[in-house]
């Protein structure tokens, strides 16, 4: 009797044993190919998906501030918050070297060197 040889599927979370009678079968099944897929797309886009809940997580404090007509940020309370401003879309240069940063629909404007001017695009 011919033994058969096996190999394990390639989906991290599954990992059954396979037969290798077609050397490209990577996974036992199409729901395994799709879920190895997504993980791996989850690993190489870790960054992007980071920045993205950041900016989720901005654009939420800034909605509540304005909701309470709050207009300005003072860099402590960003510190103090744990925000990351590094993640706007598209940071620019204003006139007189003033930085603007973008949240969703809102701007963040230097004010000096003490925080934030808040406003909102229309």
């Amino acid at each position: 009797m011919k033994e058969e040889k096996l190999r394990r599927c390639e989906n991290p979370e599954c990992g059954k044993l396979l037969p290798i009678g077609n050397p490209k079968r990577k996974h036992c099944d199409k729901s395994c190919s799709n879920k190895a897929g997504h993980i791996a797309r989850k690993k190489s886009n870790q960054w992007e998906n980071e920045m993205f809940k950041q900016r989720k997580n901005i654009i939420k404090i800034l909605e509540k501030l304005d909701r309470n007509k709050i207009t300005f940020i003072a860099n402590e309370k960003i510190e103090e918050l744990g925000l990351n401003l590094n993640c706007s879309y598209l940071p620019e240069l204003a006139t007189g070297g003033k930085q603007i940063l973008r949240f969703g629909k809102f701007l963040l404007t230097t004010n000096k060197t003490i925080g934030f001017d808040i406003s909102k695009v229309n």
